[in-house]
């Protein structure tokens, strides 16, 4: 297939790193299939990476952790524009916020393209019961259900907690709600290494350094072991994002490297290399996932889990068959997890593999792109 006039497709993204580390994959798929593909981003004019894959850029205005109605407006006219300059005949807009704009500002156009949106998890939004955010969820809801029940309009979802509860929510039909778990792990660059020597037994959190990832519940099940004696090297990597309320505080980051509790590597850029280092990954998430990124480059490393009994994380991991799953917030059991694994190489071995296969069989971005595709070519 060419790139034609009536395959012109608009990325609208929220974050330009994400999109190179979750959706690049995806993108140069339909750049195959004969989509011209256009990126819709902050800072995307700028990125010269965009023009190597042959990718048109158009920017919009930048988001932040907070919310203000005026810069919600802002990010919501600049969209709009996106779509009125570009014409595009089919949108995909990933995340709540981004896909929720999206979906209203096609409201206000005559002959909309088709759209698809990708929820990559609910967010905290969703996964918080506070009675703040349960008001939030039924002030939004209107305007989701506005959003995203068009018949142009087909939903992605990435676990099955967020399949039932949009079901439930009745925020579009059925019919238009696809699952696919996650955006894809590349089996050839994430592969299995072997183990790093022992001692010292040696994890690693991956993530946005956000206390609902679990971050604090990591510090005290470490502290845990190392109180009890065990040799233990706990590696922190990520960002604080000082702009998100949820970011971990410098002063609670500051004492855990003085006092040895965690080893703090910021961003890393060769992840395969650091999970090759690692004996396993931890993710006590109590985030609306979708489809955790860190822990399919896990599956895909060979490394066992150990994470939360938790949306998103569950989809991943099946208790002793690839990993862990704990009880949320129960910091022992999390302890005892990464123990149990410290203490049973066999076993180590026997889950990575595991992981690897279904990395193989569910996971990698090969299926994940097909899976895509083919929601791109549902017609209205």
């Amino acid at each position: 297939m060419t790139s034609k006039q009536n395959n012109r497709l608009l990325y609208i993204i929220n974050d330009l790193p994400w999109f190179f580390s979750h959706r690049l994959a995806v993108a140069k798929s339909a750049k195959a299939q004969g989509y011209d593909v256009i990126v819709a981003a902050h800072g995307a004019t700028l990125d010269d990476r965009f023009l190597e894959h042959g990718f048109k850029t158009t920017e919009l205005p930048t988001q932040d952790g907070s919310v203000n109605l005026f810069h919600e407006l802002k990010i919501l006219g600049g969209i709009r524009k996106a779509l009125k300059t570009h014409r595009p005949d089919l949108v995909h807009a990933i995340t709540l916020r981004h896909g929720l704009y999206t979906g209203l500002a096609l409201r206000t156009i005559i002959k909309p393209p088709r759209s698809v949106i990708t929820l990559a998890g609910l967010g905290h939004v969703f996964s918080s019961r506070s009675v703040k955010n349960k008001i939030i969820r039924f002030c939004l809801w209107p305007f989701l259900k506005l959003a995203f029940d068009r018949k142009s309009c087909q939903i992605i979802v990435q676990n099955k907690d967020d399949l039932k509860c949009l079901k439930e929510l009745k925020l579009a039909r059925s019919k238009r709600i696809h699952l696919i778990p996650g955006s894809g792990v590349n089996i050839h660059k994430f592969s299995p290494k072997p183990e790093p020597p022992i001692p010292p037994f040696t994890c690693l959190l991956a993530s946005r350094l956000l206390w609902s990832k679990g971050i604090r519940d990591y510090a005290e099940a470490i502290k845990i072991l190392k109180d009890k004696g065990h040799d233990i090297k706990a590696i922190l990597a990520g960002n604080v994002d000082h702009k998100n309320p949820q970011a971990i505080k410098a002063r609670d980051l500051d004492n855990w490297i003085t006092d040895k509790t965690l080893c703090f590597e910021g961003h890393e850029n060769d992840m395969p290399k650091l999970i090759a280092n690692s004996h396993c990954v931890v993710l006590p998430s109590t985030y609306g996932e979708g489809i955790p990124k860190i822990l399919l480059e896990a599956c895909a490393s060979a490394r066992p889990i150990v994470t939360y009994d938790h949306v998103g994380c569950r989809d991943i991991v099946e208790h002793h068959v690839n990993g862990m799953l704990v009880e949320k917030g129960n910091v022992q059991a999390l302890a005892d997890a990464i123990e149990h694994l410290m203490n049973n190489p066999e076993l180590r071995l026997t889950l990575g593999a595991n992981g690897r296969q279904k990395a193989e069989e569910i996971y990698q971005d090969a299926l994940i792109c097909e899976q895509t595709l083919t929601v791109y070519s549902i017609k209205a």
